[in-house]
């Protein structure tokens, strides 16, 4: 199965993102390595604070946004996960996710290590460089 190029695919995210969230900023960039592509998208800035008890850098978990409720991931224990998105937050990440994930496919089986993914998807927000902002609309 082949799709368009990673770098089309980042080009089309970034126009959506851009029309569905005006008043964010997200960086969305790509790696290509010998096993395949990953696109990275950040919330960079926004008119809302983004992660409680943060230094301003958060990796995210994509699966966790897909299917959990923002309730039951408030549920998660405070103690092992103090940072929390804020629901705003949540639900802007809910959307990156469907953006960036539209032209991806998964055919992987774990179980006997056999990965077949269009791309590997990251969501952060901020960079380990450049931490999110928070910016008035």
């Amino acid at each position: 199965m082949t799709g368009r190029d990673i770098k089309e695919i980042a080009k089309t995210v970034r126009a959506e993102l851009k029309h569905k969230h005006p008043k964010c900023k997200f960086s969305v960039t790509i790696e290509r390595f010998a096993g395949g592509s990953a696109m990275a998208v950040a919330l960079m800035e926004a008119p809302f604070e983004a992660v409680r008890n943060s230094s301003g850098y958060e990796q995210l978990n994509q699966y966790v946004i897909r299917r959990e409720t923002y309730e039951d991931y408030l549920g998660y224990d405070e103690e092992i996960h103090p940072r929390k998105l804020t629901e705003t937050a949540w639900q802007v990440m809910q959307s990156v996710d469907e953006v960036a994930d539209a032209e991806n496919w998964n055919n992987s089986d774990a179980m006997i290590d056999y990965f077949d993914v269009n791309y590997y998807l990251d969501l952060r927000i901020g960079k380990w460089n450049k931490d999110f902002a928070v910016k008035a609309a």
